[in-house]
């Protein structure tokens, strides 16, 4: 049974939103903050996370929102100016002021963190690091992201001293390494081509020789890209790719031996440590809790 309800109220004032609920999705927990007494010229209003379903929809017109998106979990397919960007972890998109843009996730379930900045400054800003024209950053060192993101989660929605001053520092932070991290361009391209080859293999084995064959290169100069630019090795990267895809089967109540077979694991047994070996939790155990908080 569809139970989808449309949505048509945009949450801020001159925005036209319009799109799709599915049951409790999209679920948001967000903490704003209060617009500041004094001059901030970048104010984070809010951030949070929020999580979705596949028959979400969402869709702006001229917005009136500037906001960055970081992919935590599944796939978003993000629309910016009639040109659609398939979105994956690690990825970020940016909803830009006076842009037509729209959201849904292409993945059973998605989540993504968000923060929304606004301020005399910030067009500005964007328009000097470069950014006005960007709509999807695939980021190459994650680490300085993740600590503004941490960092303004951590200090919104706080009475925290100097509280507007800290979050106007740490936005600045986030634009300008975003900026820098976009004019790195995208990845190399031996790198490029085994990530797209472990995403085309997720549900079935990852032959070594085959993924070198495919990049171009050998196996000790792909090892080495993959530990460069994601901090981690093609072998640890499929298997993380996989476990992502498994959680968003889980959550959308398929057994656990049955998304065990459909990822080509050799046994449930097998999947089941290899799940609670990343996640401290057994896929069983998971799926329950995930069934009871629905």
């Amino acid at each position: 049974m569809d139970i989808r309800k449309p949505c048509r109220a945009g949450a801020v004032p001159g925005t036209p939103l319009w799109g799709y609920n599915y049951g409790r999705y999209p679920l948001h927990s967000f903490k704003h903050n209060t617009a500041p007494e004094a001059f901030i010229p970048l104010h984070v209003c809010a951030g949070g996370f929020d999580q979705w379903h596949h028959k979400c929809i969402r869709n702006r017109h001229n917005s009136r929102v500037f906001a960055i998106e970081y992919v935590v979990d599944g796939i978003f397919i993000f629309t910016h100016n009639g040109i659609a960007h398939r979105c994956e972890k690690g990825d970020i998109f940016i909803v830009h002021l006076d842009a037509d843009c729209s959201m849904c996730c292409e993945t059973e379930y998605a989540s993504k963190k968000m923060i929304r900045i606004e301020g005399p400054l910030l067009k500005p800003l964007i328009s000097s690091c470069g950014l006005e024209n960007v709509a999807v950053i695939r980021a190459v060192d994650r680490h300085e992201i993740d600590r503004c993101f941490d960092e303004i989660f951590a200090l919104s929605g706080t009475d925290t001293p100097g509280l507007h001053h800290k979050l106007c520092t740490l936005a600045f932070e986030l634009l300008i390494e975003l900026a820098e991290q976009s004019e790195r361009g995208t990845f190399p391209s031996p790198l490029q081509r085994g990530i797209e080859f472990i995403r085309s293999h997720i549900r079935s084995e990852l032959l070594l020789d085959e993924l070198v064959a495919y990049s171009g290169v050998s196996q000790a100069t792909l090892h080495r890209l993959f530990v460069k630019y994601l901090n981690t090795s093609p072998v640890n990267y499929y298997i993380e790719l996989k476990m992502s895809e498994a959680k968003s089967m889980l959550r959308s109540n398929q057994r656990v031996k049955e998304v065990a077979r459909r990822l080509n694991f050799s046994s449930a047994a097998y999947f089941s440590s290899e799940f609670k070996k990343r996640y401290g939790v057994s896929p069983r155990n998971y799926k329950f809790n995930e069934d009871k908080n629905s």
